[in-house]
């Protein structure tokens, strides 16, 4: 039969399924690098200061580098935010 939601012990790994979280340059012109470590596939966003989503990367389980290009976003605080998890990192685009 289907399991319908996780199970307790898949919620408690979810709940720390992110190793490490790193944005850099900070600030940034625009081109930022996020490495991500993730015990599990996840989704990572970057968002402005209303909530708004600027871009969105889809990773898998383990180590991840890959690059937001914020340089066409207006400058400000971006969230780098892990979706289903409490883990973010705030960047400065100037």
């Amino acid at each position: 039969s289907e399991n319908n939601g996780p199970s307790k012990a898949e919620l408690a790994e979810m709940a720390n399924f992110v190793k490490t979280l790193n944005v850099y340059p900070n600030p940034s012109v625009g081109e930022m690098i996020v490495d991500l470590n993730v015990s599990t596939d996840a989704t990572v966003v970057l968002v402005d200061m209303f909530g708004k989503v600027a871009a969105e990367k889809q990773v898998f389980a383990g180590s991840n580098s890959f690059k937001f290009d914020g340089s066409n976003l207006p400058k400000g605080i971006y969230i780098v935010k892990v979706l289903g998890t409490e883990l973010s990192k705030s960047v400065l685009i100037k």
